[in-house]
């Protein structure tokens, strides 16, 4: 079921209209689909699809145009590197990730949808990066989808009970976060920070455990040295004797 909540002066609806949700598993590349559809009866609509890590996620197509009444669907990928970070994460460490996404759009003239469709890939492509770069920006409509990951069942059901208990609030289209949601947004750190963290922790658990092994070998070494020592005075002794000895030989010589 498509939950409508329009952002301001837009035709769009998306699908899902919150949350995006990406499964975690080692050595693959999560995919979500996002699915938009223009509402308007008469206006074709630009739309470009945007993400905060764009070295995390691709976006394909990240761009396009939508004809009244149109739909299109978008593949989000979570990279495979990013992946295999977030699971080296616990559960609570993965649920204060504050990816989105954003999905802009804008109507059109039909004039520009006929002339733009007409064009090669390539050329409507670069058509719509100057609309984008022209356009005015009090004319855009923005709406932002957070990013849910999550590893396992238990941990989805998880994170839809938080997000239920703490539904969002929408205001005139805009959707406002509540005080207890503002709060937890307000202690939410970047992924790199975490992982950092943890890298920090472990590189520091592997320092103590070699200082421990240096404390180790130090001792052992200092009781080699003693060992050393002993057998070296012990061969000089030897020496010695054996030298007495080779001594009384000549002199009882004939």
């Amino acid at each position: 079921m498509v939950d409508v909540v329009l952002p301001l002066n837009s035709s769009i609806i998306l699908e899902p209209a919150e949350t995006v949700a990406f499964r975690l598993q080692h050595d693959t590349e999560p995919k979500a689909l996002l699915s938009i559809h223009n509402a308007s009866e008469d206006s074709p609509v630009a739309l470009k699809v945007k993400t905060r890590r764009p070295d995390s996620y691709l976006v394909c197509p990240h761009q396009g145009l939508l004809e009244p009444n149109g739909s299109t669907s978008i593949v989000l990928i979570l990279r495979q590197k990013d992946c295999n970070e977030l699971l080296q994460l616990d559960a609570k460490e993965r649920q204060i990730i504050n990816d989105r996404f954003l999905v802009q759009s804008i109507q059109m003239d039909q004039s520009f949808y006929e002339r733009a469709k007409r064009k090669t890939s390539k050329d409507m492509a670069d058509e719509l990066t100057r609309m984008w770069a022209q356009v005015d920006r009090q004319s855009i409509s923005s709406k932002q989808l957070e990013c849910r990951l999550y590893r396992n069942m238990e941990e989805e059901l998880q994170q839809l009970s938080r997000t239920r208990d703490d539904p969002p609030d929408t205001t005139n289209g805009v959707s406002i976060r509540g005080s207890s949601r503002r709060v937890i947004d307000s202690r939410k750190g970047d992924r790199e920070v975490i992982v950092l963290r943890k890298r920090y922790n472990e590189l520091m658990a592997l320092v103590e455990q070699l200082t421990v092994r240096r404390d180790t070998l130090a001792g052992d070494l200092a009781l080699i040295e003693q060992q050393l020592q002993q057998v070296t005075m012990d061969a000089l002794q030897v020496r010695g004797a054996l030298g007495g000895t080779n001594e009384s030989i000549r002199l009882r010589g004939p």
